[in-house]
């Protein structure tokens, strides 16, 4: 029997509920991780036929995976050992099969933080746009904001302060954890020294809430919305030092003797499924550097890494940090807290908006003169066409493009046959 009490706070007060029940007899599984994923497709994309559907962020994922539930996808291919059924970004576990691989440690790794980096985070960052979206309707209901930090901390953060003055990490294993984990590889913890305290993340995640907290309550829906948008801004920042930690890793794995065959290969599936959530955000940015990406990074990739590899793939996420909505300072760069040195071989982040903006200067003007000499194609090429209407000239001059294009990014929607078609 577990017995005890929990305060609530509704918008009339403050209430306390007392309860009792039994561990294996009362607890009911309402809400599975799984099901964070499966049901995507009805939540998130096509939301009962709601316009606001779906929102920014999972566009960028399901335009990349083409599936709403590429996150179950994943998990159950690693459960299974098998390979993927995704439009891009397709990872084969069946490599855990071999022989060679000495433990089922990288098939556990590559499940959790599929749950984790997949499943739960995209689900935080729709809870969040539900609440939004409930201000909007003009509804008085804040449950979608608070269910949203529910999933960002987790049932085993045991932390009893309030956020907003707490100064420990976070327990367990949902995002509160890997954030508050992730933060000492890269000095952004909110500590003096950088490494201890909660990180960063965590801080200004538990500061943006109270805020749209506030905001909803009083239905400021504009406001509450900068809120949500400075969130799901900030929950990019573990991804990508997740992704980059690990990389790291991999690319000493080879050329350190100390290094054991079970850590190259937790390390080979980490980098891999940090690399699966990152990609949908990359590829919105640049489809080229996506694919680069993918192909040194994916499950069972042959690439022998090294700190050349690792500089590769650093460079093409500095590239972008603007366009994912993060800066250098957001996530530092690789440090030894043990040492409190920072890593060997590892340059110091750049930032590339200068140097952005004067290659987008050179492609508008390149743009414009390529523009200007297809239009003159196209008028000749329609003109030698007795008969034929002006507007007809894409049709007779050019090959019309398919929705098959895997090119193509802005797709409709749509769904025939119990498949989605693009």
């Amino acid at each position: 029997q577990t017995e005890g009490s929990i305060a609530i706070e509704f918008i009339s007060g403050r209430d306390t509920y007392n309860y009792k029940y039994n561990l294996l007899e009362d607890n009911r599984n309402k809400l599975a991780l799984r099901m964070l994923s499966k049901n995507a497709e009805a939540e998130m994309l096509l939301c009962n036929g709601d316009n606001s559907c779906p929102h920014p962020v999972f566009k960028k994922y399901f335009q990349y995976y083409r599936v709403p539930d590429y996150g179950d996808r994943w998990v159950m291919a690693a459960f299974a050992l098998s390979s993927t059924s995704l439009y891009r970004g397709n990872a084969d576990f069946s490599i855990y099969k071999q022989p060679y691989f000495h433990s089922k440690k990288a098939q556990a790794e590559a499940i959790k933080l599929g749950v984790t980096c997949l499943n739960l985070w995209m689900y935080f960052i729709h809870k969040l746009n539900v609440a939004v979206k409930v201000c909007d309707d003009g509804e008085n209901d804040i449950t979608s904001w608070e269910q949203a930090l529910a999933l960002y901390t987790g049932s085993f953060d045991r932390t009893n302060e309030a956020p907003e003055i707490s100064q420990k990490k976070g327990e367990g294993r949902m995002l509160h954890a890997m954030a508050d984990s992730l933060c000492m590889e890269f000095k952004t913890c909110h500590g003096k020294d950088g490494i201890s305290g909660p990180s960063m993340v965590s801080s200004r995640i538990f500061k943006l809430f109270l805020q749209g907290q506030k905001h909803l309550k009083e239905r400021e829906c504009t406001a509450a919305r900068e809120i949500k948008n400075s969130m799901e801004g900030v929950m990019v920042i573990p991804l990508l030092q997740g992704l980059q930690i690990h990389t790291y890793q991999r690319s000493i794995d080879l050329t350190n003797k100390d290094i054991t065959n079970l850590q190259r290969e937790e390390d080979e599936a980490k980098s891999a499924a940090y690399a699966a959530s990152v990609l949908p955000l990359l590829h919105a940015c640049s489809p080229k550097d996506a694919q680069n990406l993918y192909g040194m990074l994916k499950v069972g990739s042959s690439d022998m890494f090294d700190l050349k590899v690792f500089g590769r793939v650093k460079t093409i996420l500095e590239r972008h940090y603007g366009c994912m909505g993060v800066t250098c300072q957001d996530i530092g760069v690789l440090y030894n807290p043990s040492t409190k040195q920072y890593l060997d071989g590892v340059p110091s982040c750049k930032e590339h908006s200068l140097l952005s903006e004067i290659k987008e200067e050179k492609f508008v003007v390149r743009g414009i003169l390529v523009g200007v000499f297809l239009l003159i194609i196209l008028l000749i090429c329609t003109f030698k066409r007795d008969n034929q209407h002006f507007s007809n000239m894409f049709y007779y001059c050019v090959k019309r493009r398919d929705y098959s294009d895997q090119e193509q990014d802005e797709i409709p929607l749509t769904r025939i046959k119990n498949k989605w078609i693009v």
